[in-house]
């Protein structure tokens, strides 16, 4: 009799939100500047991301940062690359993603125009996705609140003024570690089954895809919270701008179906407590 309890409860609870769809929102901005040396053309009207890098940088797939994407959700930043998110390249290594919520990216000026990893004042970004580790295919991660008590460490070239990483934190950022796994895709799985349209390459070359949780900065910010932000490797050579939200601002409606699922689960409820002898 217990179990026919429980199980009328379990019904009653089950979760009655639509699941949300693994087509992405693009949140891909154009940076403002491209090596006049491209080999493609970015089919999204405007962005002119993909098929290009920065001025006077090296060119190719496996140096183009093509796309930024959410989910239908916005509680997730996924990045299409065809640097090679997890084993680097040429040396170089993947940068933090850095967020201003609530205003537009902020400037960054680089302390000096020498070559080298520099370190200067956060210009004004209030979050980050930090890097913290990279073993085979898995990165490691950390997403947390900053302010202009902390450092940030530019780009390698001086090309570049934008941010690589945060610089290093005396104890480490005091938040939960996370993971996520870098993928492989075709052009073709990207354009169809992503839903960013990074258009062909013409090259056997892959696209790197990693997704971050970013969900936690939406009890902060608020549900709906914009947002812009900016992502590089560590040579700087192909900066990625974003805009896009935290959450949906949309409270779940729950489905018909789902709720008559419900409603059946509290009759149960009902109907197994009225047999239990008092």
């Amino acid at each position: 009799m217990k179990k026919s309890v429980a199980y009328g409860v379990l019904l009653a609870l089950l979760p009655t939100t639509t699941a949300h769809s693994a087509v992405l929102i693009d949140i891909t901005a154009n940076d403002g500047q491209s090596n006049p040396t491209s080999w493609g053309q970015d089919p999204r009207p405007g962005i002119g991301e993909s098929k290009e890098v920065a001025r006077d940088c090296q060119w190719g797939d496996i140096w183009d940062n093509k796309g930024v994407g959410q989910n239908q959700a916005r509680t997730t930043i996924t990045i299409i690359s065809g640097f090679n998110l997890s084993a680097g390249e040429g040396g170089f290594g993947l940068g933090d993603i850095f967020l201003n919520v609530g205003g537009q990216i902020p400037t960054s000026t680089r302390p000096s125009t020498s070559d080298g990893y520099l370190t200067y004042p956060n210009p004004g970004f209030n979050a980050v996705v930090h890097m913290t580790a990279v073993v085979g295919d898995r990165i490691s991660y950390q997403v947390a609140l900053i302010d202009d008590k902390f450092d940030l460490q530019s780009t390698y070239y001086n090309q570049n003024n934008g941010p690589w990483r945060l610089a290093d934190v005396p104890g480490g950022l005091q938040t939960a570690t996370l993971t996520t796994t870098v993928v492989t895709m075709t052009d073709s799985q990207v354009i169809n089954d992503l839903g960013i349209n990074i258009g062909y390459s013409g090259t056997s070359d892959p696209n790197y895809v990693a997704t971050f949780d970013v969900s936690q900065l939406v009890s902060v910010f608020g549900s709906g919270a914009s947002f812009s932000g900016t992502f590089d490797f560590g040579c700087g050579n192909d900066p990625i701008w974003t805009y896009g939200k935290l959450g949906d601002g949309i409270t779940p409606i729950p489905e018909t179906g789902s709720c008559a699922l419900g409603i059946v689960g509290l009759m149960i409820l009902i109907y197994q407590r009225r047999r239990i002898p008092s």
